[in-house]
């Protein structure tokens, strides 16, 4: 009998705002020499304003399991699972109506609770256990792979999906979208990203440039409320920082996300050094 894996984190609420569609490209392949006999493509709603994922299969859902269907001729894989937020019926109908010549690609419905998205967990709540080696996490976006550019999510007033040439700089970026007001730029969103600089040129990793007027957030003592240990995922205390602490960690944010007190825990995690 399969055990039951509980998921800790947090519920996303998902925002009801427009979608301004810059992308003209179509074009999905994996150069991975190290696919696994079962791959999961991680199309979720992964974090809030972080939109790459579900907006590329809610565009192009054709053309994507197409490719899939491609990709498990070609690497010789035995099952692909989309891995999509459970509360999406509309793109999962989309899904079934597609798939259902391919016997060997699957829908993978998840809770709409973060961190789900971490390799781990997806790997956790298809199998319910953690001794899988033979299946891959993708994410979708790694599965887009124009050679010169790449989508990434911008928030601000509206969720732009956009297409921006790799070595292009954010503050271009900003004036391409008229984006005047001075603001603060989190590279990678609110939960896992860090705060960066207009004039830097936009990571390699970057999927998701989060914008928001810039006001400062004092930091406050304390108050022992408990909410960042009763929301992460591995029921860590991240208040109390140590080596310990810094080596299990997954950087996921919630617990500056989630403090009242405004502490930005994730970040004096990562500088922590331990003497």
């Amino acid at each position: 009998m399969k055990s039951v894996i509980k998921v800790i984190g947090i519920i996303l609420k998902k925002e009801n705002l427009k979608f301004v569609d810059e992308v003209e490209s179509k074009e999905f392949i994996i150069n991975d020499k190290n696919l696994k006999e079962i791959l999961i493509i991680d199309a979720t709603y992964t974090e809030p304003f972080y939109h790459v994922n579900e907006f590329l299969i809610t565009k192009y859902t054709k053309d994507i399991i197409k490719n899939i269907n491609t990709l498990i001729k070609n690497k010789k894989i035995k099952e692909c699972h989309l891995a999509i937020t459970g509360n999406n019926h509309n793109l999962e109908e989309k899904i079934i109506t597609l798939t259902d010549k391919y016997k060997n690609i699957k829908i993978l419905k998840t809770p709409n609770i973060y961190p789900i998205a971490y390799e781990k967990n997806l790997i956790r709540y298809l199998k319910h256990t953690d001794k899988c080696e033979n299946i891959k996490v993708i994410e979708l976006k790694d599965f887009y792979k124009p050679i010169e550019t790449k989508i990434i999510t911008v928030y601000y007033d509206k969720i732009y999906d956009i297409e921006v040439p790799y070595n292009i700089k954010i503050k271009d970026i900003l004036k391409n979208l008229k984006i005047k007001e001075n603001v603060l730029v989190f590279e990678n969103g609110p939960l896992r990203g860090y705060l960066s600089d207009k004039d830097k040129v936009l990571g390699s990793s970057t999927s998701c440039i989060y914008l928001e007027k810039e006001h400062k957030k004092n930091e406050e003592k304390c108050i022992r409320c408990g909410k960042c240990m009763n929301n992460c995922p591995l029921k860590l205390n991240p208040t109390i920082i140590d080596k310990n602490l810094k080596e299990k960690c997954i950087k996921c944010g919630i617990c500056t996300y989630i403090c009242p007190s405004f502490i930005p825990l994730k970040q004096k995690i990562e500088e922590f050094q331990n003497d």
